[in-house]
């Protein structure tokens, strides 16, 4: 079963094209040649995440794909993807190369909850460095500023809006 929490949204469903089943992908980024490598898509249906299986896709604009889906074979078929939401697992996403930023663009206003601490702030962005990135997260008018680090950030959870977090001692003080 595929989850949200494990997945990047790349877009929605429009509408149908053509007679055979094909629909029109917009994804919320530019497409990138990677982006036709992609074999499948999780498409979200009453709440879970259902994958379907390319069987031809070809770029429209900058940000639309046709896509026909095996086993989608009629305009009626199609409409019932309509306004749909798609996704990819997280893993890859990263492959399509999205950055950091972009994979967790949506969790602007997201609570950081701290293991030890609880709640310390409210995310306002994601800093992209060169070789790294920061949470920027505040507490009232206090910046804090957390390394987007695994070691760090152990869970988002988007159906809560909240970030899970694991801080060492003396990291929210190098902040005052």
């Amino acid at each position: 079963m595929f989850e949200k929490k494990d997945s990047y949204k790349l877009g929605v469903i429009l509408k149908p094209h053509g007679i055979s089943g094909e629909v029109v992908l917009k994804f919320d980024n530019d497409i990138k040649e990677k982006h036709f490598e992609l074999e499948s898509i999780l498409i979200d249906i009453d709440g879970g995440l259902v994958p379907f299986l390319f069987e031809t896709i070809q770029q429209q604009t900058n940000e639309t794909i046709i896509a026909k889906f095996i086993l989608i074979n009629t305009v009626e078929e199609a409409r019932e993807l309509n306004a749909k939401t798609f996704y990819v697992t997280n893993d890859i996403a990263e492959k399509l190369g999205l950055t950091i930023d972009e994979l967790y663009k949506d969790i602007t206003g997201f609570k950081v909850v701290d293991k030890k601490r609880g709640e310390i702030g409210i995310v306002n962005d994601i800093i992209d460095y060169t070789n790294h990135s920061v949470l920027q997260a505040y507490q009232g008018k206090k910046e804090i500023l957390i390394p987007f680090d695994p070691a760090l950030v152990k869970e988002i959870d988007p159906s809560q809006k909240i970030v899970s977090v694991d801080l060492p001692d003396g990291l929210l003080e190098v902040n005052d």
